[in-house]
């Protein structure tokens, strides 16, 4: 692996611990209404210390640059205007990019090709309802954050 590659991966690790961190702690604020189905999605102002955390490869242009795989309603998938990514993932995942102080841009990707696009540089995340296994954790760092099953 080139040294390009060990930065790449030590800023992924240190974004993701930021990330775990944020999700950890996302329920502990207060809440000052309940959402309602079809409402607005919630919303975040920057958290200094948070934002201190992100690597400065990826707060540079003040935007996170996110690989999804935009067909698994209602998780993530294109609204009816064919290219805005919009679900559930896209709600959180603005959510903590406004409290690491950063926007989002989208990228509709194939699922196979997100993981890669992320070790690649090509994203500097991957959302898109990822089982977490052993084979994805050897490559890149992974947050849980939904426990679904079946019935």
């Amino acid at each position: 692996m080139t040294t390009s590659h060990h930065r790449i991966r030590r800023a992924a690790a240190g974004f993701a611990g930021a990330l775990a961190l944020l999700l950890a702690v996302a329920g502990c604020g207060e809440q000052d209404s309940v959402e309602q189905p079809g409402g607005d999605a919630p919303s975040a102002s920057a958290d200094d210390e948070l934002a201190a955390l992100v690597p400065d490869e990826i707060k540079a242009d003040g935007k996170i640059l996110v690989g999804v795989d935009a067909t698994y309603a209602p998780a993530e998938f294109l609204d009816t205007d064919g290219s805005t990514v919009i679900g559930f993932d896209v709600d959180l995942f603005n959510t903590v990019a406004g409290k690491l102080g950063l926007t989002t841009e989208y990228v509709p990707s194939q699922f196979d090709d997100i993981i890669p696009g992320v070790m690649s540089g090509k994203y500097e995340i991957g959302v898109s309802s990822f089982t977490i296994n052993d084979e994805r954790k050897a490559q890149v760092d992974m947050v849980s954050y939904f426990s679904a099953g079946t019935q």
